[in-house]
């Protein structure tokens, strides 16, 4: 028999596997913790925002559920210890689950792998009340299911063979019992009797595992007959023969094109680890003690070329099991809660910052609006004495007070802190007050050709006139009408032949001040100055909102980059699904 060649392979395992196993809860706290530093870092950076906005909470309610995420995952890890226990006890050694129906001769296929052990190297033991109790006795064979609970057999040092109940078995309990252990299995021995080989349906329970892409091995059982003879004496016999050649590969050929047709039409990764069905008789063997016969030297060869897929996928196991749950677990939810959710504050971002355009226009209008309704009371204030310092003054207060406010109010609801603006409008930006005038044309007095003729026009009117005034009023009349004769007669001396000139000058008086220039000045500086203000403010929280917007991209990069390196078996795995 060709058990030497097993007992080999079962060596290789203990000197070149067992130092490189590693736990999969140790690989998933290592890439648990990375994840946590690398996304509470960024989450953790201070913002600046109103913690009563709807931005703020926003943000608050995704760090909240990333919290509950990984206090989650720590729940789930304590399970999967759990669920590991069965593992932890046996993980120095290699574990085929044996599978089968009811009566798929699992005890007895059991009973014969162990009987190529010395008896000292044969521990049985069953589960009872989820822990490990020893037995003494054989497995029971029989035509019923005799398999009520797991029960295995530690074989060697290395080794182990844990027996299912039946995927049909009718308590319900056995299947529940396979399901829980069976993950810690490190190739599947698939039993189907003879006698209706190949029910493939039976593997749908075993999908997850074979997902796993764990070393399959189906084994057609009881591959006799019973034939019947006449003995000496003429009486019927009845005895078992081994199947022939011919009708075994029939069998096999047939068991091997249903599986191809179950995995095209279920889960085409089987095929890179499904072994090539082989046919035996333990029972032949049994009477006839003809290993070749009973194809038992040919089961040997196959579960010693199993032992080293088993060997190399038990190598990756708690890696894949770790895969598994940072997959299944940490990923899908990560995907599903806190992208999700990240996604809303991307919304919430793009729609805020498209919002913040329209209100800074709106603003700047305002602004502009209400500086022009201000500007003439201030003016009128400072005309008078054409103080333009004092009028800038006042401009600038007013401004910034009302810049501040407005953005204050805007601004206010999104962020906890809004930069004052403190910009001065100068002197020298602003036109001067000027003098309203106006210009006045006046008679400086009037000049006579020659002296003499005005000195004589004035003797002669003045004499003319003295006599009329003496007629009328006495000494008061007389030097009356010589004043109106001294005007009648230069006239009359001038009609008499003299020239008069009447001298003028331009004069210039001021009436008022003007404060076109300023107001023109004052209009220029808020229609270039005021939107440039109000940019400022708001492109400093619109660039704040784009670096939060940074930071969720960073996250999602974080996600996809754990994604990837799941996906794509970075974790120190290699050729297992």
């Amino acid at each position: 028999m060709h058990k030497q060649v097993f007992f080999d392979q079962l060596e290789k395992f203990e000197t070149g596997y067992i130092k490189q196993a590693k736990q999969a809860d140790e690989l998933i706290q290592k890439q648990k913790k990375q994840l946590h530093h690398d996304m509470f870092k960024l989450l953790s950076q201070p913002k600046k925002l109103n913690s009563r906005g709807a931005l703020a909470k926003q943000f608050d309610s995704l760090n909240f559920e990333l919290k509950n995420l990984f206090e989650e995952w720590d729940k789930q890890i304590l399970n999967l210890l759990k669920m590991q226990q069965l593992a932890n006890t046996y993980q120095n050694r290699i574990i085929f689950l044996v599978f089968g129906k009811v009566n798929a001769g699992k005890s007895s296929f059991t009973n014969f792998i162990s009987e190529l052990f010395e008896s000292n190297q044969v521990k049985r033991f069953t589960l009872q009340d989820g822990k490990i109790v020893q037995v003494t006795e054989k497995f029971k064979e029989g035509c019923t299911e005799t398999t009520s609970t797991i029960q295995g057999v530690e074989l060697g040092q290395h080794f182990l063979l844990l027996d299912s109940p039946g995927l049909h078995s009718v308590t319900e309990e056995n299947g529940a019992l396979t399901k829980e252990f069976v993950d810690c299995t490190d190739a599947i021995l698939w039993l189907t009797p003879s006698s209706s080989p190949g029910q493939t349906q039976e593997l749908d329970e075993l999908r997850e595992e074979l997902s796993k892409s764990k070393p399959l091995l189906p084994i057609i059982t009881a591959s006799d007959i019973l034939e019947e003879d006449e003995d000496d004496d003429g009486e019927l016999i009845q005895f078992y023969i081994n199947k022939s050649d011919h009708a075994r590969q029939a069998q096999e050929e047939d068991v091997q094109a249903r599986l191809n047709q179950y995995a095209q039409a279920r889960n085409q990764s089987i095929l890179s680890v499904l072994k090539k069905p082989i046919s035996i008789s333990v029972y032949m063997y049994r009477e006839n003690q003809d290993a070749e016969a009973a194809g038992l030297n040919r089961l040997l060869l196959e579960m010693s070329s199993l032992l080293k897929e088993a060997c190399e996928y038990k190598l990756r196991k708690s890696e894949q099991q770790a895969q598994n749950f940072l997959k299944e677990k940490m990923l899908s939810m990560l995907e599903k809660n806190f992208l999700a959710r990240l996604k809303e504050v991307e919304v919430s971002i793009d729609t805020t910052l498209d919002t913040l355009d329209k209100q800074a226009k709106t603003i700047t209008l305002d602004i502009q609006s209400e500086m022009l309704i201000l500007v003439p009371k201030l003016i009128e204030k400072h005309a008078k004495q054409k103080d333009k310092n004092k009028l800038v003054e006042d401009i600038n207060q007013k401004l910034n007070t009302l810049l501040n406010q407005k953005l204050s109010e805007t601004l206010g609801k999104l962020v906890s802190e809004i930069q004052k603006i403190s910009d001065q409008i100068s002197s020298d930006q602003i036109k001067d007050f000027e003098d309203n005038t106006i210009e006045i044309e006046q008679s400086k007095g009037k000049v006579l050709s020659t002296a003499t003729s005005i000195l004589g026009g004035l003797a002669g009117g003045a004499a003319t006139g003295a006599a009329v005034g003496t007629l009328g009023a006495g000494p008061i009349g007389t030097a009356a009408g010589a004043i109106v004769g001294g005007i009648v007669g230069g006239v009359s001396s001038a009609f008499a032949g003299e020239k008069l000139f009447v001298e003028t000058e331009t004069v210039t008086e001021i009436v008022g001040v003007s404060s076109l220039h300023v107001e023109e000045s004052l209009q220029t500086y808020f229609d270039q100055q005021i939107p440039k203000f109000v940019d400022k403010a708001f492109e400093q929280v619109k660039n704040e909102l784009k670096n939060y917007d940074a930071q969720n991209s960073a996250l999602k990069q974080i996600v996809n980059a754990f994604k990837h390196k799941i996906e794509n078996n970075q974790l120190e795995i290699k050729n297992v699904a």
